[in-house]
């Protein structure tokens, strides 16, 4: 893999939530995925939304680190709306 790829991901907990309450949650989503040890995720603010960010910029990351970055990411998000 080659160059830098970025992905900004905003995360949204419910229709009802104030815009503090997502924020709040992205930022605890990303921190349970970094607790997985399999990825690590940054947080940022976009167009004024709060958002993760994972950038995958070394030579010797393969298909599969992203495949298990992802896996991370999907199961923090089944786990917390499966808690909501």
């Amino acid at each position: 893999m080659t160059g830098v790829q970025t992905c900004a991901l905003p995360i949204y907990q419910k229709p009802d939530a104030t815009q503090q309450d997502h924020d709040a949650y992205t930022d605890r989503v990303a921190a349970a995925i970094n607790a997985t040890g399999e990825a690590y995720f940054t947080n940022t603010t976009w167009r004024g939304t709060r958002c993760m960010r994972v950038s995958v910029s070394s030579w010797r990351t393969t298909a599969n680190d992203v495949d298990r970055a992802a896996a991370a990411a999907a199961a923090v998000l089944r786990r917390s709306a499966t808690a909501h």
